[in-house]
């Protein structure tokens, strides 16, 4: 009899040693910010993640393919993709997206059985034998609540890459407006030392005049003073212009330090469609709105799962009792009883959070076509003026600086007037420069609110 009491509990012995063998062991992780540090500073831009992407987030109307070349100069369309694969922020929501897809991975599974041992002796007086009970309870669904779950875990993952491409479509849409902002600053750099120049050479002209007579000191300090306004003025422009490449360097997720050539353009093109046909591709491609429509479906889910939550489980019990000599094997089923509680908590706070979840998808779609909207006339707006100054003011400001010119080579040099009308050609073409930012800008806006070409699932970027 002793030889099968050891046995007996040799075995009990083996099985909780094989379960805790099933347990996962914790490795320490620690955070090194000197070496991310260092990989951070040494990127490469013509690492074969960047060249090699194969799905690129295009906006309706232009062209997918693009061949990779960083080596003369990054365009915006090689910036776009070099920040899809390093932006910091990126990396990071693709990380998260991951979560939900590693717990569905697992998600699904019987719970684990339980085992409860309980040893003693019998307390009436006339009897002294040792009492051992063993109960293992296996857990058997018949809910249909780990399917369900795992249904459940799938939505969430889903919901969670939705927002992963929204959040890479929303960066290139900032990454788009901080380049047409540092190339409207690099034309406007370029426009001013263009300006100077035009001004230096006025200047030897009026230190001639004024040498002989012809020109009063005061009317010829006019124009050393305007040119003193704009070096000013250029030197800010050009420290705008830095901040503006820092700016862009952060949202491509490349070092301050880091040395890279841009390319300025203001030539954003919205896509060339009607009001009404933006409206059906913002319905069907805006990331945003692909987001919301993820996030009801996992509150869908959710609500399912609850409800199956409401049908118990089986739990199957096998006991063992030993009293004495005498041994005992039970077998029976056990089932809870949906009287009280039957989970009326769980479905009432998944029912709200899918009305929810249909009112802001609502939300956000009103307010996205509100967005293409005001877009549009802002869009609309920028063409009428750029269109107006270049075909109206522009030939009559150069029209008046040439007669101003002509008057000059007949001897009737009029400070006042030529330095009025070079003033005005430059803002008139300063203004121009604005209308083609403003364009851009509202071109930009328009394609973001229309959505990719494609929202079928997330980029990889660098990890």
């Amino acid at each position: 009899m002793k030889g099968k009491d050891v046995l007996r509990q040799a075995s009990y012995a083996g099985l909780i040693l094989l379960s805790l063998l099933g347990c996962q062991s914790y490795r320490q992780a620690p955070i090194n910010l000197e070496a991310y540090e260092t990989s951070w500073l040494s990127r490469n831009l013509k690492a074969p993640e960047i060249a090699d992407f194969s799905k690129e987030l295009t906006p309706v109307g232009e062209e997918a393919t693009l061949a990779f070349d960083p080596s003369d100069g990054v365009s915006l369309k090689e910036a776009e993709k070099i920040a899809l694969a390093y932006n910091p922020s990126l990396r990071a929501a693709r990380l998260d997206a991951k979560v939900p897809l590693a717990v569905a991975g697992q998600v699904g599974r019987w719970d684990d059985p339980e085992v409860e041992f309980l040893v003693g002796r019998v307390l009436d007086k006339d009897e002294d034998d040792q009492r051992l009970e063993g109960t293992l309870g296996i857990p058997v669904p018949v809910s249909g609540r780990l399917g369900a779950a795992k249904s459940k875990a799938l939505a969430e993952y889903s919901a969670d890459e939705a927002g992963v491409r929204a959040s890479e479509w929303a960066l290139l849409n900032e990454l788009r407006d901080h380049w047409l902002e540092w190339s409207n600053v690099q034309a406007n750099v370029e426009l001013t030392e263009e300006y100077i120049a035009q001004i230096d050479k006025i200047i030897l002209i009026a230190d001639r005049l004024k040498e002989a007579g012809e020109l009063r000191r005061t009317d010829a300090r006019l124009f050393t003073i305007e040119r003193a306004v704009q070096t000013t003025e250029l030197e800010s422009q050009r420290y705008t212009a830095r901040g503006l490449k820092l700016e862009i360097k952060r949202v491509m997720g490349l070092a301050p330090e880091a040395v890279v050539d841009f390319s300025p353009t203001l030539d954003i093109k919205a896509a060339p469609l009607s009001s009404s046909e933006r409206r059906r591709m913002l319905e069907k491609n805006n990331p945003d709105l692909a987001w919301k429509r993820a996030e009801y479906a996992f509150a869908e889910r959710s609500l399912v799962l609850e409800n199956r939550k409401q049908y118990p489980d089986v739990n199957v019990g096998v006991m063992y009792e030993r009293a004495g000599s005498e041994e005992a094997l039970l077998v029976g089923p056990g089932l809870p009883l949906p009287l009280w509680n039957a989970n009326r908590a769980g479905v009432a706070e998944a029912g709200a959070s899918r009305t929810a979840a249909r009112a802001e998808f609502e939300a956000v779609y009103i307010r996205l076509a509100s967005n293409l909207a005001r877009a549009e006339v802002r869009l609309q707006r920028a063409v009428f003026k750029r269109e107006n100054l270049e075909r109206e003011v522009i030939p009559l400001v150069r029209e008046q600086i040439q007669e101003i010119k002509a008057l000059a080579a007949l001897g009737e040099f009029d400070s006042l007037l030529l330095l009025e009308a070079i003033t005005r050609a430059i803002d008139t073409r300063r203004d121009i420069l604005e209308a083609r930012l403003e364009e851009s800008q509202a071109s930009n806006q328009v394609n973001y609110l229309l959505g990719p070409l494609s929202i079928s699932e997330p980029l990889a970027g660098k990890e």
